[in-house]
């Protein structure tokens, strides 16, 4: 095999699925290998990549050749949202607020009398 055969960049993606094919959360994962949990969040984003100590740990513990990882993913990235704070939900205006008779909240002036 000629070194231009194998890519040199790592893929993120492809921990995530090789995690995931092994039936192994990122919890397990980390604690299997002896790394930290933020730590493998990190890669698994592609926020950082690894250093090739942890690359072999991370081989080790998944059962797999240290190259399995320069592998492209065969699944698709998700859409997910970036991490962070969840987005706050839109507030009503008068233009989509309900019309009053179709509101939970009770209706405040005159009772009935008797």
């Amino acid at each position: 095999m000629d070194r231009t055969d194998v890519p040199s960049q790592w893929n993120g993606q492809r921990l995530r699925e090789l995690r995931e094919q092994a039936g192994l959360t990122r919890k397990e994962l980390a604690d299997r290998a002896g790394l930290s949990l933020r730590s493998l969040e990190k890669w698994e984003q592609g926020v950082v990549e690894p250093l090739w100590t942890k690359i072999v740990l991370l081989a080790q513990a998944l059962g797999v050749d240290c190259t399995a990882f320069t592998v492209a993913a065969t699944t698709p990235p998700e859409e997910t949202s970036k991490p962070g704070r969840p987005r706050k939900a839109p507030q009503e205006t008068p233009e989509t607020q309900p019309p009053p008779e179709m509101t939970t909240e009770p209706v405040k002036g005159k009772r009935g009398t008797r």
